[in-house]
């Protein structure tokens, strides 16, 4: 297993040097866009979590799951019911920052 000591930006590892992690995202970008999206048209969310609440998801991280899932059914329902049909569903990548 390499490291990055010694070998700075070439761990292979996500998440570990800003190099590997920005080549992976950059990938997986470029797969949901040409492979996933194609001609769709995308909208951008952004949830955040109240001051208050913080410490609960901190301690308890699989409410970040939930969370997610809520929010999914939400955008569904919401989809859902400006378009009129119930078999209509969007898609959703969801991407946790903490």
């Amino acid at each position: 297993m390499k490291t990055c000591a010694g070998r700075c930006y070439s761990c292979r590892r996500r998440c570990f040097c800003p190099s590997c992690h920005w080549k992976r995202a950059l990938l997986f970008a470029e797969h949901v866009d040409e492979e996933v999206l194609g001609d769709l048209s995308v909208r951008q969310y952004v949830v955040t979590i109240p001051k208050m609440l913080r410490l609960c998801f901190k301690y308890d991280r699989k409410l970040l799951g939930l969370l997610s899932q809520c929010f999914y059914a939400s955008v569904k329902e919401l989809f859902q019911d400006a378009a009129g049909d119930r078999r209509s569903f969007p898609g959703m990548i969801a991407c946790l920052q903490s």
